[in-house]
């Protein structure tokens, strides 16, 4: 993700469980946005917790999706899916992760900014080396170490930008142009 760890977020909130207000165990590193989502988020009634990020390990099925659309401009839409071989407690806990911090648009909103700040590579691949050249360059940003696992939202986005074949065959010329009109009226 774009956005830096700013702060130490309570697991379990300290508004409900005071006494782990300050065991090590119970801070987490949050950037402001997921800290401010979360709030007192903690479902005791139903036992559905988020993912601690130091005491849960997400799954490595594909779980996160993505799917491009080339019109006037290139949109990305994620959504998640469960496989047949995940335990549907662990779903529903993903399930509740995503939408208490609303994760789906935020992927949405970071893989436009990432596909304008990388539109250059797009170009020089797409105009210098054609659709298989492009293809190449995003598979590897997909499998990449920036993209951390198979459900990180970079790997996604470039999974599904390399299946796109809109996007391939000149699609991604869309994002030079709407970037055009984002810096005119961001001036």
């Amino acid at each position: 993700m774009r956005a830096k760890v700013a702060t130490l977020d309570h697991f379990l909130p300290k508004g409900k469980f005071p006494e782990y207000a300050v065991l090590a165990v119970n801070l987490v590193p949050v950037c402001e946005r997921c800290n401010h989502r979360k709030g007192e988020e903690c479902d005791t009634a139903e036992g559905v917790l988020m993912f601690h990020a130091f005491l849960d390990t997400f799954p490595e099925v594909e779980i996160l999706k993505a799917e491009v659309s080339v019109g006037e401009t290139v949109s990305v839409a994620y959504r998640i899916d469960r496989p047949d071989s995940l335990d549907v407690a662990v779903y529903a806990r993903i399930v509740k992760q995503f939408s208490v911090l609303d994760l789906l648009e935020y992927y949405k909103a970071e893989a436009i900014s990432e596909m304008v700040d990388q539109v250059e590579l797009y170009m020089l691949a797409g105009v210098t080396g054609g659709r298989d050249r492009l293809k190449f360059v995003l598979e590897s940003l997909a499998a990449g170490p920036a993209t951390g696992n198979v459900n990180h939202w970079k790997a996604v986005l470039f999974r599904a930008l390399a299946q796109s074949d809109e996007f391939l065959e000149g699609g991604y010329r869309r994002l030079v142009a709407s970037n055009s009109v984002a810096q005119s009226d961001a001036g």
